[in-house]
């Protein structure tokens, strides 16, 4: 009658925002041969403006390296996404990285992830473009909506959908 017993519908398609106001790459145009050859898996890439990345969607962190350089993310229909900043941050211990959110954190879609001092990277001469990859190897379908181009938080880049 009120509906207190009605199953929780099951997510199984998630729309992927921008995580940063810049520009898209395709992801075999990140300089990393790893994430060029899809070796985590398949996504995008991106060159941001600003120094903040933000959350691609609705989930919960379940990972935030112990090196600040990279974030996962699991989306509401149970698809991990890994965000790495940068390339060669890992060799930063953390320096210059600022994350905004821990481990078991819910997220919304646009919340601020992680800070990153740019000033920082351009003197230690550090590759920013940063990829976000769908590392859940199996039973998705990712489309990839816009993969190049100026970007912007509103904009979907991709949709994961389980299967």
């Amino acid at each position: 009658m009120f509906g207190f017993h009605k199953k929780k519908e099951e997510v199984k398609v998630v729309e992927l925002h921008s995580i940063c106001e810049g520009a898209l790459l395709p992801l075999d145009q990140v300089p990393d041969k790893v994430f060029a050859n899809r070796l985590l898996g398949d996504g995008v890439g991106f060159r941001f403006h600003g120094n903040h990345i933000f959350a691609p969607c609705d989930g919960t962190v379940v990972m935030v390296a112990a090196t600040k350089h990279a974030i996962g993310i699991q989306a509401e229909n149970g698809v991990e996404i890994l965000i790495h900043v940068g390339l060669d941050t890992v060799n930063l211990n953390g320096e210059g990285l600022h994350p905004k959110v821990s481990q078991n954190e819910f997220v919304k879609v646009g919340q601020p992830l992680i800070e990153i001092d740019t000033e920082f990277m351009k003197e230690k001469a550090i590759e920013l473009a940063t990829p976000m990859v769908i590392t859940t190897p199996d039973g998705i379908h990712i489309e990839i909506i816009k993969n190049s181009g100026k970007v912007s938080l509103e904009d979907i880049v991709l949709t994961v959908e389980k299967e």
